[in-house]
């Protein structure tokens, strides 16, 4: 692996584990910390904007944004480019939580409300294929059945 490789691995992983990982070579505290705040507000916008229930619920009960560091920590190797794509994302370490996400107990329905909310989205988005291209056939209308 070539020198600047690790230092990208460094740098993702300070922005990862704030807490536990070491500073980059010659990135001071402070400038690190700015990185931090911004990954993790852009991470915390985008899934509120899929899952708004989840976050409505988690922010009264003070969950949302250890669940937001949970899922930032959990490394989850998500490469699609679509901001739709993270809350599919949370939706599965929801449905398989890790350590840091069971130490939340949140409560017994949020895998749920994630996944409903992610459907919902999922629709919303699809594409709309015109019924040539539909997968379920279709039968024309016969009119003179209805008269």
């Amino acid at each position: 692996m070539k020198a600047f490789q690790h230092e990208q691995l460094a740098f993702v992983a300070a922005l990862r584990q704030p807490q536990s990982a070491a500073l980059p070579h010659g990135i001071c505290a402070e400038r690190m910390a700015v990185y931090q705040r911004l990954v993790f507000n852009n991470i915390a916008s985008l899934l509120a904007r899929g899952l708004p229930l989840c976050q409505k619920i988690l922010t009264q009960t003070g969950q949302w944004q250890p669940l937001v560091g949970a899922f930032i920590n959990s490394g989850s190797q998500l490469r699609s480019p679509y901001f739709s794509d993270l809350s599919a994302a949370m939706v599965k370490l929801l449905q398989r939580p890790t350590a840091a996400v069971t130490a939340l107990s949140l409560p017994a329905f949020c895998a749920e409300l994630a996944h409903y909310e992610w459907l919902e989205l999922a629709a919303q988005i699809a594409p709309v294929l015109p019924p040539s291209e539909s997968p379920i056939p279709v039968e024309p209308l016969d009119e003179a059945a209805w008269l």
